[in-house]
């Protein structure tokens, strides 16, 4: 399940936060594997094919974008990667938490493969809600700043107020 989310997140093209500045860029985290005898571990060459193909699969814009955030990612200080990468994971297990939460409220009951694919709509369909309301709060905020600069604008267009004259300053008494 972990898999999916972190698919489906696709941290080559992280959404900005709510206050419209761009949001960090992380690389997708390793995502923890559970043995399954019936299925061998993918080896580290099975892992980098699979990488190869889902970048095959990008546009051009995309793969620039994911080249543009690769670049800023090797450029941060580690103490800033470790961090980002901190505040990712934590994202993730809200998310997986709260698809537990959404299967436990609706009450279906999911074999293991429909639970993943459960997870990789809701993460999807998550999304979606996010951009939407970041949309919403972006159309809400553009007219309450070009008032607030209007104002800006009004109180810095009048000329400075001339300070006080004060009188001379007086010597120290010289003894």
């Amino acid at each position: 399940m972990a898999g999916s989310v972190a698919l489906a997140q696709n941290p080559q093209n992280p959404a900005p936060k709510p206050d419209g500045s761009p949001a960090a860029i992380t690389p997708a985290p390793a995502v923890e594997k559970k043995s399954n005898p019936a299925r061998p571990a993918p080896k580290f060459g099975d892992s980098v094919d699979f990488a190869k193909k889902l970048f095959d699969r990008l546009t051009p814009e995309e793969k620039a974008r994911f080249m543009e955030n690769f670049e800023r990612w090797k450029a941060l200080p580690p103490e800033e990667r470790q961090a980002l990468m901190m505040h990712e994971k934590m994202q993730r297990e809200k998310i997986v938490h709260e698809i537990d939460e959404a299967i436990k409220k609706t009450g279906l009951q999911l074999d293991k493969d429909r639970r993943e694919v459960f997870a990789l709509r809701y993460t999807q369909e998550r999304r979606k809600i996010e951009d939407q309301l970041r949309k919403e709060m972006e159309e809400k905020r553009r007219p309450l700043l070009q008032e607030m600069l209007g104002h800006l604008v009004s109180e810095f267009n009048t000329p400075p107020l001339s300070p006080a004259t004060s009188p001379a300053p007086t010597p120290a008494p010289t003894q």
